[in-house]
């Protein structure tokens, strides 16, 4: 049987690392996950270990998830993209899903959030994402679109995969419908309220720009 619980893919700052921690504290009974939220929303990785390997795996398909070590593995992990070893993995595969017109809109959060609003710190650290020919033309004033073609193609593709299910990033502003998908996607009912109310509403309040976009 597959290890993890469930996989959720998404595009930098449509709010997978707040759905992944909402649901790992969910299975956490001694409190040992952390919620440690920034000032401009970003949610800080209490274990990198499964995003590493991904990451990894994206610049070097030659590493297999063999490497994966299964003790710093959560219950439900989360990944920019999708590969076809994901199944062998995972019981159930999801990606969040968005309006199109909000994507150059998310990128720009996501710069707020990860690089201080820095868009060419962005650009080079993500630069290796996009095709060859498009590594030597990006500037600051094309970059913007540069991503938001490469993340919507991401997003397409995700919709025409019949393993993957979409949640939707509307869904993460409505308390009632996430405590429904933080149940589907961990199998098991809400434990700690308490805990949930506090992640969810320190999330919301500081990513009140992500609502206006879905």
């Amino acid at each position: 049987m597959p290890p993890i619980q469930s996989i959720i893919c998404y595009v930098g700052g449509s709010g997978g690392d707040f759905i992944k921690t909402l649901c790992v504290q969910q299975f956490d009974l001694d409190n040992s996950v952390k919620c440690d939220i920034t000032d401009t929303g970003m949610v800080l990785h209490n274990r990198r270990h499964f995003r590493d390997v991904c990451v990894d795996y994206f610049k070097d398909s030659s590493i297999v998830p063999d490497m994966l070590d299964w003790s710093k593995v959560d219950l439900v992990e989360n990944s920019h993209h999708y590969y076809d070893w994901f199944p062998k993995v995972a019981k159930n595969l999801y990606y969040i899903d968005f309006p199109e017109l909000a994507t150059a809109n998310i990128i720009d959060v996501y710069v707020s959030k990860r690089h201080q609003g820095n868009l060419m710190q962005f650009v080079e650290k993500h630069k290796q994402t996009l095709p060859d020919w498009a590594q030597q033309r990006i500037t600051e004033h094309n970059a913007q679109q540069f991503f938001s073609t490469v993340w919507l193609k991401q997003l397409r593709a995700w919709r025409s995969m019949p393993n993957l299910e979409a949640v939707a990033l509307a869904d993460f502003f409505d308390r009632q419908r996430l405590i429904s998908l933080v149940e589907r996607l961990t199998q098991q009912p809400v434990r700690d309220f308490v805990r949930f109310d506090q992640t969810f509403t320190t999330w919301a309040e500081k990513n009140a720009e992500l609502v206006k976009l879905c």
